[in-house]
């Protein structure tokens, strides 16, 4: 050992320059940068990638866009509760896919949400509470039912994979072309009521 080095203190090893979680290249974020690009260029075990930017309840490795709070990528859906047993199973169907279901048990009847809806789409809102004013009405045709209810599912979607739709009522509105796999579904349990600033 050289006499300096009792003179001289060591200095102390920083573990974080030794994590298992190596920080990558430090980017620029911006509100315009999707997912893709985000991932890209935080390859590796990036720890940032599990927190939330933008705070809208989405982390950063699942949020289609980590820095707009705008864009996450959720979209839901109203049904009851029927339909929720056949979405958990098959996913969210188009009106065509049902109808042909309905066939071969001898239904004979249209699945469109209405006469100007594609049936080659699937249809979702931007808003829980939409969605569930949707929801009542699809629960209300079978009212006759006491155990049945309207249920608000959540689905996970690109927002490029989206349309947006102005032939549906009960707010801003999105179509999806071909149907939803039952992976990207699941109920949403969160509050459905109507902010003050909506209610007129």
């Amino acid at each position: 050992m050289n006499w300096i080095d009792n003179i001289i203190p060591k200095k102390k090893t920083n573990m974080n320059n030794y994590s298992l979680f190596p920080s990558s290249k430090k980017i620029k974020p911006c509100y315009r940068m999707p997912q893709k690009v985000y991932l890209r260029k935080t390859r590796g075990f990036n720890l940032d990638r599990f927190m939330d930017s933008d705070k809208d309840g989405v982390i950063n490795g699942l949020d289609c866009y980590p820095f707009n709070r705008r864009k996450h990528g959720k979209y839901y859906h109203g049904t009851d509760v029927f339909g929720k047993v056949g979405i958990e199973s098959r996913g969210i169907k188009t009106a065509k896919d049902i109808n042909e279901e309905n066939k071969r048990y001898g239904m004979d009847r249209d699945s469109r949400m209405s006469d100007q809806t594609d049936e080659n789409y699937t249809y979702f809102f931007k808003k829980p509470h939409h969605a569930h004013s949707w929801a009542k009405v699809v629960a209300g045709h079978k009212n006759f039912i006491k155990t049945n209810k309207p249920v608000v599912m959540e689905a996970d979607i690109e927002d490029t994979e989206m349309e947006r739709e102005y032939n549906m009522p009960y707010g801003e509105a999105y179509k999806h072309k071909g149907s939803v796999p039952k992976e990207k579904v699941k109920e949403y349990k969160g509050d459905v009521s109507y902010p003050e600033d909506e209610i007129k």
